[in-house]
């Protein structure tokens, strides 16, 4: 009766410390606070422009980087895309055609299903002061932009993308 207790204690023992020697041999990849990280910094300017102001932030990975904001030489710049090695202006014109533009914010739910808001800017030719947006909602599928028109008359500012079904966006008024 005692061989029948000794022997899966045995087994339960070298069980436990053969666990805890494999926790030992390969601990768990520490994740570095944000603090200890090293940072780089890299500077975007369109050509040609004479202010190039980034204002949103998506990434999937370190090699799918998506910015976007404002470029005051018509909207070219508004929209760029980081692939691990270098930052390329996004053109969203060759698809949709746009006015000048800002894009307020940018997301994604995978590489190939990018979305983007924010505001085509219109100027009356004849009196500058008189201004107007028009809404912009766009979609990148991994190789072309698709526009979704409102025609609210309004900036779309903020956005939210849940599932493929399920994308939220909000602005002006």
């Amino acid at each position: 009766m005692k061989l029948f207790i000794k022997v899966p204690a045995l087994f339960l023992l070298l069980t436990i410390l053969i666990s805890c020697n494999e926790q030992i041999i390969n601990p768990a990849e520490q994740i570095k606070d944000p603090r200890e990280m090293t940072w780089t910094v890299d500077t975007i300017a369109y050509p040609g422009s004479i202010q190039t102001m980034m204002t949103s932030i998506w990434a999937s990975s370190p090699n799918d980087v998506w910015i976007s904001g404002h470029e005051a030489m018509g909207g070219s710049g508004a929209i760029w895309h980081y692939d691990g090695s270098k930052w390329k202006v996004a053109e969203p014109m060759k698809d949709i055609p746009l006015w000048s533009i800002q894009v307020n914010k940018i997301m994604g739910l995978t590489p190939n299903n990018i979305w983007a808001v924010g505001a085509r800017n219109y100027q009356d030719l004849i009196d500058p002061s008189k201004k107007w947006y028009k809404d912009m909602i766009i979609n990148y599928d991994g190789s072309k932009w698709r526009e979704y028109t409102q025609n609210s008359g309004y900036r779309v500012i903020g956005l939210y993308c849940n599932t493929p079904n399920d994308i939220w966006a909000c602005g002006d008024e």
